[in-house]
């Protein structure tokens, strides 16, 4: 588990604002950013793609996603960083959706000209000392909505970053609309961190997601700082109805996202599973999940691109019929603490 604080400094916001910078290619010129959010306001950009639906059935299709802390802190706290993130566009064109984390550093907005990504959400709550969430999602389809929640506690080097969830509602051609988090828990290891995700961290996604609350797909990503089995996952597995997709895939596999013994910028810290792709279980569509498995084991042109290994995953959706879906209904059954609606 990583146990390092956020450090940062940059542009002064109003310690109560969000900002989003939203860029697409398609509307203006190459590396453009304009802002779509201020102040949890709702004015939303859209922007026209050449993106064609299919001759395949309305209402289903196949997607993929990545998540992957990029170690972008601010300043000296990451070791090559220009040159990673230098690297990293050409590693994520495959995915439709990319939610990255701790996108702290501008080396990272070259990103905002990548040609296959035209819609973006990197938010931006910076103050004159602590960093920003560090929450930054890509997409090939377009962003409808978008929204953060941030953690009202943290400890020790966490309380540098001004962490939370990030939010975005997304229109798959054929699929339809989608809703996507990326998140970011408390890094440290100490009894007080695990507290803070269980009972405020989980609190928080939960509390998000169930205002939401969505007949559609849900796909929950990010760095949670958590190992599989420990309190603070068994408490969101009991808040939420989630398939933790690399689990699902390799459930004898310990698929360790920061490992000290393969990778040589996580030596020092404590290896582990604590980047996760979940899938929110619903009663309206069919989920097969087709793939997952870890990204961004090799180095690229001579270097490691995190400290982090990345997640990727496939999922094939379908809108479920009347009869299927009361038997999704069976399956999922129902909680006192996240009612799916109907």
């Amino acid at each position: 588990m990583v146990a390092q604080g956020h450090r940062g400094r940059g542009r002064h916001f109003p310690p109560k604002s969000s900002v989003f910078w939203y860029t697409g290619k398609n509307q203006c010129q190459q590396g453009c950013v304009q802002t779509v959010m201020s102040d949890l306001s709702h004015r939303i950009i859209k922007r026209k793609t050449n993106t064609l639906a299919t001759t395949q059935e309305k209402g289903s299709g196949e997607i993929s996603i990545l998540t992957y802390n990029v170690w972008g802190m601010p300043g000296p706290l990451a070791q090559d960083r220009r040159a990673r993130l230098m690297r990293l566009g050409e590693t994520i064109s495959a995915y439709d959706i990319v939610t990255l984390q701790e996108a702290f550093s501008d080396d990272i907005r070259h990103l905002e000209s990548h040609p296959e990504f035209p819609f973006q959400i990197r938010h931006d709550n910076r103050g004159l000392v602590r960093a920003g969430s560090g929450l930054y999602i890509l997409s090939k389809h377009e962003i409808l909505k978008a929204d953060y929640r941030p953690f009202s506690n943290c400890t020790q080097g966490d309380c540098l970053a001004r962490k939370g969830v990030l939010w975005v509602r997304i229109e798959h051609p054929t699929i339809g609309l989608m809703d996507i988090y990326t998140t970011h828990y408390q890094s440290q290891t100490s009894t007080v961190a695990a507290d803070i995700r269980e009972k405020e961290d989980n609190r928080v996604l939960q509390e998000f997601v169930h205002q939401n609350n969505a007949t559609f797909p849900v796909l929950i990503t990010g760095d949670f700082n958590l190992l599989p089995d420990q309190r603070e996952y068994r408490d969101l597995m009991r808040r939420l109805p989630l398939t933790d997709l690399y689990r699902n895939a390799h459930p004898d596999s310990p698929g360790m996202t920061f490992d000290p013994l393969r990778n040589p910028y996580a030596r020092g810290g404590t290896p582990g599973r604590i980047d996760y792709i979940f899938l929110l279980k619903g009663n309206h569509y069919e989920a097969t999940p087709l793939a997952c498995h870890l990204t961004h084991e090799e180095e690229q042109q001579g270097y490691y691109l995190s400290d982090h290994f990345g997640v990727m995953a496939r999922i094939y959706f379908r809108q479920a019929g009347p009869t299927k879906v009361q038997a999704l209904k069976a399956a999922v059954g129902t909680s006192p603490l996240y009612p799916i609606d109907g």
